[in-house]
């Protein structure tokens, strides 16, 4: 009885080895082009909150501070930018400008995070980036990135907010190396 149980859960194994394989990974769209390799300096203006949005008004300032501190972050490893401000008074040469607006805030639920547990009640969080050449005006790229706090009993959209803030640095540091 033992040996079938064996030699099933060695087939199930098997098989799922094999289908493991054959998956091929997607590719991504900052591993497929470079879009922001001709700018030398990039500017981060405050996210706008829109009334009908449960959002405080700090929250579009929160997240544009924490993409400003992992940009710089990302900059001190590997030389990206010449100059990343939030303000675009005294930029010379190419400047990308990154703006956007909240489209989700959910704090979460204390009670199903301390009742509950397992991930239930984690907040969130997601922003709408505009990336705009500021010679032009032109809008060069847009992306919708969206956070949801740890599976901690401590999460909160605070976590999410750092998070989203992280995710447009990488996603701006993607679109400009290879890295």
């Amino acid at each position: 009885m033992s040996k079938r149980i064996l030699l099933v859960t060695l087939f199930i194994c098997a098989v799922a080895l094999i289908g493991c394989a054959n998956a091929k990974p997607k590719p991504t769209r900052e591993a497929k082009e470079l879009i922001f390799t001709k700018y030398e300096n990039a500017v981060l203006y405050d996210f706008q909150v829109p009334e009908r949005s449960p959002a405080p008004q700090s929250a579009g300032l929160r997240v544009s501070e924490y993409a400003e501190t992992f940009l710089k972050k990302y900059n001190q490893k590997v030389h990206i930018f010449r100059r990343i401000s939030r303000e675009k008074e005294g930029m010379v040469g190419p400047t990308l400008i990154m703006e956007g607006e909240v489209t989700e805030y959910n704090p979460g639920s204390r009670a199903k995070q301390f009742w509950l547990g397992f991930g239930a009640g984690r907040a969130s969080f997601a922003v709408h980036c505009k990336f705009i050449d500021a010679q032009t005006g032109e809008v060069i790229d847009e992306v919708d990135l969206r956070s949801i706090a740890g599976v901690t009993k401590v999460s909160t959209v605070e976590e999410a907010i750092y998070r989203v803030g992280g995710h447009i640095a990488k996603y701006i540091y993607r679109g400009k190396t290879t890295k």
